[in-house]
């Protein structure tokens, strides 16, 4: 991948490598990494029918300015209308606007529901194509195709994916009752998952994307529950005495790690899902809860009031090597392992308010990331780049999202209230041909 990455860096014409050093993919720093300067060129339209085009290239610019990794130009000087031919592409003027990128591309009618979109991805530098891709799909899926071509420009501009091919997981109050709902990266397309009339909570997604679990009062006792997706048919897994929950999947999807009181006090407790076997791996007099998994599947964070108030902990997959992480703040509760294995962010009590903060893994440098209103609920991107939380900041509580360096702040929900979101992996798409 290194020796790909480097003619990447060429073809644009980047006289630096701060985008693709190594550190990228292990640490997350906190200097700004340097920007791609593109512009996207509205697209060739062949089928004049095709409504939805110009509805496509904006959402295709909305999906790739939320790269931190690129600068996308609201317009510039250089373009001349549409174009259909890559020698129409002044090359010279878009150097000269400081242009490193541009994005072009065509529609085309198949039949009367069925489109193709060709993409074309020009480096200005070298005047060469980088990237050149058609998909195909029904014209209801342009929002879906628009986020996999920039998830694709992403890809190859960095070395890793980009996160508009991926969900939000939540629970809100919208109804009067908390029910399940999941909707797009950006807040939108928002689909309700549960009609239970009841109280859900504690949502988690496994990395392929095909299960959910969750904590419901369904059946008047807490039960944990396992639900298929997107069929959402649910089973019971855990009904025990007690406390059914928070779980979380194992990066593999073999194992959940969950909350249990059956023994008396909430303990933590690896299950096999397929043999349903249980292995208790906490032992403590207090209540020990709201575990996660680190991205090897070696290590678990979880919160523990064992030294007398609730503070993060992490501790090795098979009990031992436990550790306290968090010292300062008097309730940090609600971890999530970044899956890039180098933060943990987490919900802490400072001075009567709620708060994110990340910190590193070995106990070193929290940072807070909120100030405004109480903030829970963290949850990371797949790429480890972006946050989503719960905040009543505007009073009622709603789903944000911002970058690791908490800045470009944006909601995504404007209902609610809207509680506890997991960011979902990606979702592959079979648009590209």
């Amino acid at each position: 991948m290194k020796t790909s990455l480097i003619i990447i860096i060429l073809l644009i014409g980047m006289t630096h490598t701060i985008l693709f050093g190594e550190d990228v993919y292990l640490k997350i720093t906190s200097k700004a990494p340097e920007q791609i300067k593109c512009t996207v060129i509205d697209f060739y339209n062949e089928d004049q029918n095709l409504t939805s085009k110009s509805n496509f290239v904006e959402i295709l610019k909305k999906d790739l300015n939320y790269s931190i990794f690129l600068d996308i130009l609201d317009s510039c000087e250089c373009e001349n209308g549409i174009i259909s031919e890559v020698d129409q592409i002044d090359y010279h003027c878009l150097g000269n606007q400081n242009v490193q990128v541009v994005v072009w591309g065509k529609f085309t009618e198949l039949n009367q529901t069925k489109g193709r979109v060709e993409l074309y991805l020009q480096s200005v530098a070298f005047s060469q194509t980088i990237l050149k891709r058609k998909y195909e799909g029904e014209r209801d899926n342009l929002r879906y195709i628009a986020h996999t071509v920039a998830d694709d420009i992403v890809k190859q501009l960095t070395g890793e994916w980009g996160i508009a091919n991926t969900k939000i997981l939540f629970v809100s109050d919208r109804t009067g009752n908390k029910e399940l709902y999941m909707c797009d990266y950006d807040g939108l397309n928002i689909t309700q998952l549960t009609d239970y009339n009841s109280i859900t909570l504690f949502p988690d997604i496994s990395m392929d994307n095909s299960k959910i679990l969750f904590t419901s009062f369904i059946q008047g006792h807490p039960k944990l529950f396992l639900a298929e997706y997107p069929e959402f048919k649910h089973r019971t897994i855990a009904e025990f005495q007690g406390q059914n929950g928070p779980a979380s999947f194992s990066p593999d999807g073999k194992k959940i790690a969950l909350t249990l009181s059956k023994d008396g006090n909430a303990e933590i407790y690896i299950m096999d899902l397929r043999t349903k076997r249980l292995e208790r791996i906490t032992y403590n007099w207090g209540i020990d809860t709201s575990p996660c998994w680190s991205p090897t599947g070696k290590q678990i964070a979880f919160t523990s009031d064992v030294s007398g108030s609730p503070q993060i902990y992490t501790i090795n997959s098979d009990g031992t090597n436990m550790k306290r992480l968090t010292y300062i703040g008097n309730y940090n509760d609600q971890s999530s392992w970044s899956p890039r294995g180098d933060q943990i962010a987490y919900c802490s009590r400072v001075d009567n308010r709620f708060n994110i903060v990340s910190i590193s893994v070995d106990g070193t440098s929290p940072v807070l990331l909120t100030s405004e209103g109480d903030n829970q609920n963290p949850s990371w991107s797949p790429d480890g780049y972006y946050l989503t939380f719960s905040s009543n900041r505007k009073g009622i509580y709603q789903l944000y999202q911002m970058n690791y360096q908490a800045t470009d702040l944006r909601t995504i929900s404007f209902s609610g209230p809207d509680h506890k979101p997991v960011w979902s992996n990606r979702y592959n798409w079979k648009f590209a041909k």
